[in-house]
């Protein structure tokens, strides 16, 4: 969906992805950022809920994907291959 305010409250949504987090407006439509508007359509399904972000960096270190990767736990997410189970 097109990242305005409109179509972000428009349904629940269990998984999102934010595709190039640094270049969608960080305040859409004065209601907040991308995270803050789906995380609030995510509640109905709390513990099963998924976002993804990915972005190139363009905001700088304490702003956008940047930041959010400063705060986050450098996990990794490993799924094995089904032929060879590496």
């Amino acid at each position: 969906i097109w990242p305005v305010a409109s179509l972000l409250r428009a349904r629940p949504y269990p998984r999102v992805r934010i595709d190039d987090y640094d270049a969608v407006p960080e305040d859409i439509d004065g209601e907040g950022n991308a995270l803050v508007l789906t995380s609030g359509r995510q509640t109905t399904f709390e513990g099963v809920e998924m976002t993804l972000v990915n972005s190139s960096p363009a905001r700088g270190a304490d702003r956008g994907i940047e930041a959010l990767v400063a705060r986050g736990t450098d996990e990794r997410w490993h799924v094995p291959c089904k032929r060879c189970r590496s």
